[in-house]
């Protein structure tokens, strides 16, 4: 079986894209949800940007705080047939158990994505490398004196007819994916800084481990 993970870099803003180029490659009904773990304390701008964006489409978003291994009975929203995503947040992968997680979100013929969030150069690599089977490279600073653009990228059953779409991006800089040769997720969504653009969202299939 092979898991869909979309790893975004933090970025503040452009909620409602984020969340639009992601969940049209998923088929919900209504009263469907979105699971969100996050890390303990006050509510991040990547829970804020997630709030919004489920209400806009009408989705319910599930928020569980992880202050250490997730137990079974935290599970019980991400293993219900309703939730169509689960997001976790980069601070939180140490508090979560990637085993009992993904054995959650395993469904018959089919599996739900997950989107980890906030990613920045502060991400511990090896977790980051653990998660995503070293398929999503390592994290860099990008910062701009001029203005920069979202750019969709072109992913099949994804961006669909948003490909090559431009949006201003909200801010003079962010963090992206430094990617080699030997990493091949699929950029959902990057930035453009004049010539340079560079990945901030993107999507890897994974291959899990029975």
């Amino acid at each position: 079986m092979r898991k869909r993970w979309n790893w975004r870099a933090s970025a503040i803003g452009a909620a409602c894209t984020v969340v639009l180029v992601v969940l049209t490659s998923s088929q919900w009904a209504y009263s469907s949800d979105v699971v969100l773990i996050r890390a303990a304390g006050e509510p991040s701008s990547e829970q804020h940007e997630l709030e919004l964006a489920t209400q806009f489409y009408g989705l319910t978003l599930k928020v569980i705080t992880a202050n250490g291994d997730i137990d079974d009975h935290l599970l019980r929203p991400i293993q219900q047939s309703e939730t169509v995503a689960v997001a976790i947040e980069a601070n939180a992968l140490n508090a979560v158990n990637q085993a009992k997680v993904l054995r959650a979100l395993h469904r018959p013929g089919g599996s739900v994505p997950i989107l980890i969030l906030g990613l920045t150069t502060e991400t511990e690599q090896t977790r980051l490398d653990a998660w995503s089977r070293r398929t999503a490279g390592s994290i860099a600073h990008l910062g701009s004196t001029g203005n920069l653009q979202y750019v969709v990228g072109k992913v099949e059953g994804i961006t669909g007819q948003l490909t090559g779409l431009e949006l201003p991006f909200p801010g003079n800089d962010t963090f992206y994916f430094a990617q080699t040769a030997d990493n091949h997720a699929h950029e959902i969504l990057s930035v453009r800084n004049g010539h340079q653009v560079v990945p901030v969202f993107v999507e890897e299939e994974v291959k899990q481990q029975k």
